[in-house]
């Protein structure tokens, strides 16, 4: 029973690596991340094209200057008069800590700022955020096997097993 116990809890732990290790893999394919910021022209700043296909959101932190997010159609028409017309309003309030959140669906956006940009803004944005969801999922039960298996293992190693009784 012992060794049965020992080898169901290896198991389970292998299995809960290989989960863990493709929930990583797997979802570090979608997320990608940027800090480059272009100058258009005198005053005019973007980030690089974000790209997004299906659902997904854009993560904006730091940066300490004002920034928009328009779509990549509207670049051309946006000037410092009528950014607020083009920009997409993000899905929580703008807080130094936290930063701000924009869910997207599918096109090209930038991120434009008419102040001179300062270091530190690190944008991050993950096309296909359900996949991105159920990969995290993965991730999880990945985790929680690691753990039970752990638990079973240490079960396994502390049972006794039974002597079995000699004849006299």
């Amino acid at each position: 029973m012992r060794l049965k116990l020992f080898r169901n809890g290896l198991i389970i732990l292998v299995l809960g690596i290989i989960l863990v290790v493709a929930g990583i893999g797997i979802s570090s394919d979608y997320v990608k991340t940027g800090t480059k910021i272009n100058t258009v022209k005198s005053g005019f700043y973007t980030s690089d094209m974000l790209n997004i296909s299906g659902n997904g959101f854009i993560s904006v932190e730091g940066g300490n200057f004002s920034f928009y997010l328009i779509k990549a159609a509207d670049l051309g028409s946006v000037n410092s008069s009528s950014i607020l017309s083009y920009a997409l309003n993000p899905q929580n309030a703008s807080h130094p800590t936290v930063g701000q959140l924009f869910v997207v669906s599918n096109g090209s956006y930038y991120l434009v700022s008419f102040a001179i940009p300062l270091q530190g803004l690190v944008y991050s944005y993950v096309s296909h955020y359900h996949t991105f969801t159920y990969l995290g999922s993965l991730l999880l039960i990945g985790i929680l096997l690691i753990v039970a298996s752990i638990i079973v293992l240490i079960i396994s190693l502390m049972i006794k097993e039974k002597q079995a009784k000699t004849a006299e």
